[in-house]
């Protein structure tokens, strides 16, 4: 394991050990409309990569002794599917493939189904990764990763978790200004929030069947002049 995959792996280790402290104080830390059962992780703020905390090493992130509460905020696994997304622009499909799993399984992860260990790591190294070269867009983010170098792409190399040589070929992204979370009511974020998943991964996408009834013909009469005199 190289320095870059060492520093990843330590951040996902740190990150599962805040995990205990946010369980045991709750309160603050529940996430509200989430299932209890998915896993939390926290994040610091900075994670967002600023260049002060990026300029040195690959996804240097610190969790130090210092830290108070408010500098963390609880993260789930399907808001980090849906983040990864959102920055890459890859599809379904095609995060399935990264993951080296089904479209099928991603949908599930996305709705909250549990992950087992290698899939949780990797998807944290992967959140982190993007984050780090994320260029501001998910159109300019997609077309760096299927760009090939040497007959290979980013997002081979992402897949085989070969993140150090991915990042020398894309380089450090500018980012992007993350907004603070919307505070509309939660009833009225349940209206706005797409169908879930696991609803949507079975659906059909034929036309809806129209009934091609006849309808009745117009009729039309010519009236005699001497009629209208």
């Amino acid at each position: 394991m190289n320095s870059s995959e060492s520093s990843l792996f330590t951040i996902a280790q740190k990150t599962v050990l805040v995990l205990t402290l946010g369980v045991s104080i709750g309160g603050p830390w529940a996430t509200p409309g989430t299932s209890s059962a998915e896993p939390y992780h926290v994040w610091e703020n900075h994670v967002d990569f600023p260049a002060s905390s990026t300029s040195s090493g690959f996804g240097k992130v610190s969790l130090s002794e210092e830290s108070t509460l408010t500098d963390y905020h609880v993260i789930t696994m399907s808001q980090a599917i849906s983040e990864i997304r959102r920055i890459s622009g890859l599809t379904w499909e095609e995060l399935g493939r990264l993951f080296r799993v089904s479209r099928r399984s991603v949908h599930f992860w996305a709705s909250g189904q549990p992950m087992n260990s290698r899939n949780e790591k990797f998807l944290l190294k992967v959140l982190y990764f993007f984050r780090r070269v994320d260029r501001g867009s998910a159109r300019n983010n997609r077309a760096t990763l299927f760009q090939i170098f040497d007959d290979r792409t980013p997002f081979d190399l992402i897949s085989e978790e070969n993140f150090t040589e991915a990042e020398r070929l894309l380089g450090q992204g500018t980012g992007r200004k993350v907004l603070p979370p919307s505070m509309i009511d939660r009833s009225e974020k349940i209206l706005r929030s797409p169908l879930p998943p696991e609803q949507l991964v079975d659906a059909m996408n034929d036309r809806i069947h129209r009934s091609s009834g006849k309808g009745r013909a117009v009729r039309t009469t010519r009236t005699k002049q001497s009629e209208i005199e």
